[in-house]
């Protein structure tokens, strides 16, 4: 693969996380969502990719909230640009994406990187829709006042008409709570730990967001001079496309092992 003989590049983010993890005031929603997020950008993104004809080696970079890829077949990145949206709406209802498709000239995979970041930063401000609109009797869930579509409980908890993106997070919640295993975000933050190790599960799935002794922790860690770094990439010979990857990889790793210790 040579990603300096043109093509297409495809990317996509997660608009809005924090919004979409705190959508409800429990604990479990918070959980449930991480986990669906890390699942989706995983598992359900390689599929998406495989699904359109192109292997995983055009994935030159992956995080928790977004990805990009690299082909020379720009049909098949366009029918991935058409499908996954429905993709998220289906596994992660209520998370919005914004994603963006450019030509990569000859020579110019880091101008279009730039280009690419520039079209999903303006895509963020576009306003959206949830249709359906809701009628004025239908039942809403009382954690985000959005369409209930089920009564439900977990864990003992009464059941509450729940909407689709807080039943898909309840289940989530449900699935890493009580299958035993680690989840993604478990195995990211305890790298190296035994086996059985995993990270606090509220032990109790009503606890709230709120009340005086109720605190959220956001952790952002941001490089310094990342852009600067990615930039120098294009002074050097050779496939820029392979050199993103692994620059990529590399910077996922590093991240991993700072958090692992950190924790």
């Amino acid at each position: 693969m040579n990603g300096n003989a043109g093509g297409w590049l495809y990317g996509f983010s997660i608009a809005h996380v924090q919004r979409y993890l705190l959508a409800g005031v429990a604990l479990r929603d918070v959980q449930g969502g991480s986990h669906l997020l890390e699942e989706l950008c995983a598992d359900r993104f390689t599929a998406a990719v495989r699904a359109v004809g192109l292997d995983d080696g055009h994935i030159l970079s992956r995080a928790a909230a977004g990805a990009r890829v690299w082909s020379a077949d720009g049909d098949a990145l366009r029918a991935l640009y058409a499908a996954w949206p429905a993709v998220v709406d289906h596994y992660a209802p209520g998370a919005q994406v914004e994603q963006a498709l450019v030509q990569v000239p000859p020579g110019g995979m880091i101008s279009a990187q730039a280009r690419l970041g520039g079209m999903l930063r303006a895509s963020r401000s576009a306003p959206t829709r949830e249709l359906p609109q809701a009628g004025p009797l239908v039942v809403r869930c009382r954690r985000t006042a959005q369409p209930a579509v089920r009564w439900s409980g977990v864990g003992g908890s009464r059941p509450e008409p729940l909407d689709r993106g807080a039943l898909a997070r309840q289940e989530a919640w449900r699935v890493l709570s009580e299958g035993g295993g680690r989840g993604r975000l478990d195995d990211r933050f305890l790298e190296g730990a035994e086996p059985g190790v995993r990270c606090a599960r509220g032990r109790n799935v009503e606890e709230e967001l709120c009340g005086d002794d109720a605190y959220v922790a956001v952790v952002h860690a941001d490089g310094n001079g990342i852009g600067r770094v990615l930039a120098s990439l294009s002074d050097d010979p050779g496939d820029a496309a392979e050199r993103f990857r692994a620059f990529s990889a590399g910077l996922a790793a590093a991240t991993r092992r700072a958090a692992s210790r950190a924790v």
